[in-house]
């Protein structure tokens, strides 16, 4: 089986390690090939791994999600799908992301197992 690779991107470890444990990635048809603390460790990440999903922060020190989401577009036309991910209901922020070709966002302390799988599953129907 292939998987969809997944990088997930936040500044906050506890965010990240809860993402990395919440389900079983792989049974799912996917894997977390790498996790970054700021868009430019993801952007670095990006080019290393070439992720199909990118699931981002909005706020992160050094470059923040809807930066990183634009220089990755603006540098490689691969369909990559991203997920933006916010402790905070930042409409505006969303907003400009949704311009941007972001599908989804999810609120951090509201992500369960079946919400992420939702999306994931979604977004797999869309890459196959």
């Amino acid at each position: 089986m292939e998987y969809l690779k997944v990088l997930i991107v936040d500044d906050e470890p506890p965010a990240v390690e809860n993402l990395c444990t919440m389900i079983d990635w792989e049974g799912h048809g996917f894997q977390v090939v790498a996790t970054a603390g700021n868009g430019k460790k993801a952007l670095e990440l990006y080019d290393q791994f070439l992720p199909d999903i990118i699931m981002t922060d909005i706020r992160m020190p050094v470059m923040d999600g809807i930066s990183l989401i634009d220089a990755i577009q603006k540098r490689s036309n691969r369909l990559v799908k991203f997920v933006l991910l916010t402790a905070y209901k930042e409409f505006g922020y969303v907003k400009e992301a949704m311009q941007l070709g972001v599908k989804d966002y999810l609120l951090k302390h509201e992500i369960h197992a079946e919400s992420l799988v939702c999306v994931l599953d979604r977004f797999r129907q869309e890459i196959l």
